[in-house]
């Protein structure tokens, strides 16, 4: 069950972003590589590496108590600037939809994710589509994701060459990855020199957007600057003449209401 709820409620004294948004506290992330192995490959997929588990939804419910929740416990979670309480569980429920209904449109005869840690998503884009395959920077999640005989292989935004995992006839989705690169440069210049191969690109992504000017709306790129996340995204896809967005939904659901999912999908002219 989902209740509508406030931005004051959600931004409580509890809330450690209302002190770091308001400057009250200092707070700044410096979002290089190394940033990026401490915090996923070590941090996230190195707490549940040892864990031999046969099902994937064993390593999420993991992921959970590690970080002293349970799916039971309440969130909050963001359409537009509407913001609702609900369960986690619920809440990871709508969010999975949602990308299915969005991808399902377009009939991909294969999906590369890629940034797609231990191959989570997998679990529900398979029922879209029979070839679901992914890279990732993590040397962890990629264990993980081999050991659940899962196709993830190693794959790093920066490096040309690494692009090359992604097949003829594939549709290219991310979700919540290139948010961790300093420019969207480096993955538009990396799928273009495969453009003829790829047939839609599927990004579930935050957005820095110049046009905001909402109360909700400042909060929302000034976490994106504090955190040094990408900022790039939507300019650079409008700005280039062989690129066709087809569907643009800004800020269309948020499981971190601050940091809210825009739903792009676009292909090379």
């Amino acid at each position: 069950m989902m209740k509508i709820s406030s931005w004051n409620q959600y931004l409580s004294s509890n809330n450690p972003w209302s002190d770091r948004l308001l400057g009250l506290k200092k707070f700044s992330i410096k979002r290089d590589l190394e940033q990026v192995e401490r915090e996923y490959d070590q941090e996230k997929y190195g707490s549940i590496v040892e864990f031999e588990f046969n099902n994937i939804e064993l390593y999420r419910t993991k992921e959970l108590e590690n970080y002293g929740l349970t799916e039971k416990d309440n969130t909050f979670i963001s359409l537009s600037e509407e913001i609702f309480e609900t369960n986690i569980s619920l809440a990871w429920s709508i969010y999975s939809s949602i990308i299915s209904s969005f991808v399902k449109r377009y009939n991909p005869s294969r999906i590369c994710e890629l940034g797609c840690g231990y191959g989570y998503n997998f679990s529900y884009l398979k029922n879209i589509c029979s070839e679901v395959y992914g890279g990732e920077y993590s040397t962890n999640a990629m264990k993980i994701a081999n050991r659940l005989g899962l196709e993830v292989q190693n794959f790093n935004y920066y490096n040309l060459e690494d692009y090359q995992i992604i097949k003829a006839g594939s549709s290219i989705l991310t979700i919540h990855s290139i948010e961790q690169i300093q420019s969207a440069k480096y993955f538009i210049d990396g799928i273009y020199q495969l453009s003829k191969n790829i047939d839609f690109i599927f990004n579930f992504e935050p957005c820095f957007l110049n046009n905001r000017n909402s109360w909700i709306g400042t909060l929302r790129n000034r976490y994106i600057e504090i955190n040094h996340y990408n900022k790039d995204l939507i300019n650079i896809l409008k700005s280039r003449n062989d690129i066709e967005i087809i569907e643009y939904h800004p800020d269309y659901i948020g499981i971190n209401p601050l940091h809210p999912t825009s739903v792009i999908i676009w292909r090379f002219k």
